[in-house]
């Protein structure tokens, strides 16, 4: 993409705009809390060493060929306002459910293959 970006409309006055969605996985194995922008990164799984590559790749495109070109690290959250979408609050709700004798389990599966087996959760 930024090659594509920098082919296409040059390095004077180009009016494209990249964002690189970083991710704290970057940071991996923290040496430091919290982590600042100064923080090395020491990623501890393929999808944090990607994002390490995508993260100074932009910042080499940044520097190199003065493009607009952005990195932002992303840090997952929790919240009263995150929905049941999301696997946390799935399971949350669930207890909440079990404790109040409106279920009496929870089944987690991906939505490619069916569900192994069932978790038991009691209180």
């Amino acid at each position: 993409m930024l090659e594509a970006m920098r082919i296409v409309g040059g390095t004077d006055h180009n009016p494209m705009r990249f964002y690189q969605a970083s991710s704290s996985e970057m940071f991996g194995k923290v040496q430091q809390t919290p982590q600042t922008e100064r923080t090395p990164f020491h990623p501890r799984s393929p999808y944090g060493a990607a994002k390490v590559f995508g993260h100074y790749t932009t910042m080499n495109y940044r520097e190199a060929y003065g493009l607009h070109a952005s990195s932002g690290i992303l840090f997952n959250h929790e919240g009263p306002k995150r929905g049941l979408e999301f696997v946390t609050r799935k399971v949350t709700n669930a207890v909440a459910r079990i404790k109040l004798d409106l279920q009496d389990s929870i089944t987690l599966a991906t939505s490619t293959r069916p569900a192994t087996g069932v978790t038991r959760v009691t209180t």
